[in-house]
């Protein structure tokens, strides 16, 4: 099972690694807690802020070999589910977020009709706050892998790949 942590400083020492896909370069970014972020090649480097990349951190260097691996079965069609700690940095609400969307099954999706239903009052509170959330969301590139994760509102768990901005 995948865990998120919400307990860390959003300023831990990161690292980084690259690795080829079918959808191109895809550069990943971890802690020591996790994986923070899946970044595509020509990712807008204002959609997403991971932090200083340090490449200090063994544990997090272990954590990054995990996830090459993994995302490479996944690309083979050969997995499904993620056994990787997480390690997302967000807002309160982008946390509950996440924390929702990570309860969409592989293979299945909802709406962003649905997704406000699930937010319930912190949805209602302030609408503007789930378009912030869908725009600069780091988990957005890999949506299989993220909907099982933090999810994708709009195209969670549907076997594909979008960026939505």
């Amino acid at each position: 099972m995948n865990t998120m942590t919400n307990d860390h400083p959003a300023t831990a020492e990161l690292s980084s690694t690259t690795m080829d896909s079918p959808v191109g370069e895809l550069t990943l970014v971890a802690s020591a807690a996790g994986l923070r972020a899946v970044l595509f090649h020509a990712e807008r480097p204002d959609r997403v802020t991971v932090g200083p990349i340090t490449n200090t951190d063994p544990a997090a260097d272990e954590i990054l070999d995990r996830a090459v691996q993994q995302l490479r079965e996944y690309f083979a069609g050969d997995r499904h589910e993620f056994d990787l700690p997480l390690d997302p940095v967000g807002t309160d609400f982008q946390q509950q977020a996440w924390m929702e969307l990570r309860r969409i099954p592989y293979g299945q999706t909802i709406s962003y009709g649905e997704q406000a239903k699930r937010l319930g009052d912190v949805r209602k509170s302030d609408p503007k706050k789930l378009a912030f959330f869908t725009g600069r969301d780091q988990s957005q590139s890999l949506t299989s892998f993220w909907a099982q994760q933090f999810g994708t509102p709009n195209y969670a768990a549907h076997g594909g790949f979008c960026s939505v901005n």
